[in-house]
């Protein structure tokens, strides 16, 4: 399932304006400020990039690491990401939301039988 689609789903139970809040930061693009290397998306939790993937293909310098922990339409995420391409783990929750006071977590676990294997009930 895709960004977009948890979005959908958020914004037909909260409404326009929902948004997804993760359980970590995803790194959504890394840019060279030395040479002006284009933006290159990333999508992996932040936990997931190396040092040495910082460094620019081009001039090897230190890339600037862009990273959100919220999902928005507009927003720096790309929503047909989905959150095991970026690195969420199984049984993760993301909050779906509108605002401060309705708010809902949404355990991941449709992929119990194949994580848990012998152990899934």
């Amino acid at each position: 399932m895709t960004f977009a689609e948890l979005l959908d789903r958020a914004e037909k139970r909260f409404g326009a304006g929902a948004v997804l809040d993760l359980s970590r930061d995803v790194v959504v693009s890394l840019t060279c400020p030395s040479c002006g290397a284009a933006t290159a998306p990333a999508g992996r939790v932040l936990g997931g990039v190396r040092e040495r993937d910082a460094a620019c293909p081009a001039c090897g310098a230190h890339r600037i690491v862009d990273v959100t922990a919220s999902v928005t339409r507009g927003g720096a995420m790309d929503l047909s990401w989905t959150p095991a391409q970026v690195g969420l783990p199984p049984f993760d929750l993301i909050v779906a939301r509108r605002g401060l006071d309705a708010q809902e977590g949404w355990l991941f676990d449709g992929d119990a039988p194949r994580v848990l294997g012998e152990l899934h009930p």
